[in-house]
């Protein structure tokens, strides 16, 4: 392989990324890779340094922790909603948006949602053809999400198709002029969102947002559209391809399907929702973390230390969870780097 590995992220990745992934945990699993869009980023793709680096304070989210002290506070922040989107930041501000989030963005809310969910799902299985092959991703794998996410904004039904179009330009393989009007639609929509559900609450996650309090302390209304942004980026794709490949995964394993289909029972409580993310999970790496300070080497041989300011990016590849590949369905949870894991 050359100094900087060009490959990883080009043609054949985006359709089945798991060789490459193989290739770079046997052989680098700490390696300076290309960025589609410019750049070069460190890629690390085992289980133990992943999960390293989703909790080493070293590594930020917030670019502006990279510069001298001197310097952060006259830096610009990111543009729009991604300035004050949680994901992007680092403690205290973050812990500040996820404490005030999690008093509205609640478990009861989410179970709630269920029977409605449960409609949405059914109704979409049920205007599938019977007969003939279907698309299983445009007919119901990116549906859903989309459709679950504007239930739990509280977006009306009139404004849906707008928002499904904003959505799939974000993350979808758009230029960056689409998705740049894109993100500037969204934003603009959920403004004027924020300011109808403060004159008008009506029960959903935005009014939540709004009217949630601790210690006098209140997220702004940027705070509340970027949460609605960050809600439709991490959910709606993230959810499509979870569905897309747990059905692939039963499809292309015969003995898994006729252990399933045997004896329902066998499909845990929940689904195999969990044990798909470690089967064939999230094919995209996490997000972007610079070294706040120059890192030591990593304990693997071979590999360089990290600079400061070097951009870290963890990988979620299913073969990175303790166990490798496995069943998709396993009779116990398997620690795995999926979503939810660091800040």
């Amino acid at each position: 392989m050359t100094a900087v590995d060009a490959s990883v992220f080009e043609g054949s990745f985006w359709r089945d990324p798991y060789p490459a992934y193989e290739r770079l945990r046997t052989q680098a699993p700490v390696r300076e890779v290309a960025l589609p869009r410019g750049g070069t980023t460190w890629l690390v793709t085992r289980y133990d340094d992943v999960r390293a680096a989703f909790t080493d304070p070293r590594l930020v989210k917030d670019h502006r922790a990279t510069l001298p002290p001197e310097l952060r506070e006259q830096a610009p922040r990111l543009p729009g909603p991604f300035g004050s989107m949680m994901v992007l930041l680092d403690p205290p501000d973050h812990t500040r948006l996820r404490r005030l989030v999690s008093r509205a963005f609640t478990a009861r809310r989410t179970a709630e949602l269920r029977p409605r969910i449960e409609v949405l799902a059914a109704g979409l299985l049920d205007a599938l053809p019977a007969t003939e092959p279907v698309d299983l991703l445009a007919g119901y794998a990116v549906p859903l999400p989309m459709a679950v996410i504007c239930e739990l904004l509280g977006v009306p039904d009139t404004d849906r198709d707008a928002f499904g179009t904003w959505s799939r330009a974000l993350v979808d393989d758009h230029d960056d002029v689409d998705q740049q009007q894109a993100t500037t639609g969204l934003a603009e929509y959920l403004y004027a969102l924020v300011e109808t559900k403060r004159r008008a609450p009506d029960g959903a996650l935005i009014s939540a947002l709004v009217e949630v309090s601790e210690a006098g302390d209140q997220l702004s209304t940027e705070e509340v559209v970027a949460m609605g942004v960050l809600l439709l980026i991490a959910g709606h794709e993230t959810t499509a391809n979870l569905i897309g490949n747990a059905v692939l995964g039963v499809a292309t394993d015969p003995a898994l399907r006729a252990h399933l289909l045997g004896d329902p029972e066998r499909i845990p409580p929940r689904g195999v929702g969990g044990h798909a993310l470690r089967g064939r999970g999230q094919p995209r790496p996490g997000t972007l973390r610079p070294a706040r300070a120059a890192r030591p080497r990593p304990r693997d041989r071979g590999a360089p230390g990290l600079r400061s300011r070097d951009p870290l990016l963890p990988g979620r590849a299913p073969g990175a969870s303790r166990g490798g590949g496995g069943p998709a369905v396993a009779a116990r949870p398997v620690p795995r780097p999926a979503p939810g894991r660091g800040r």
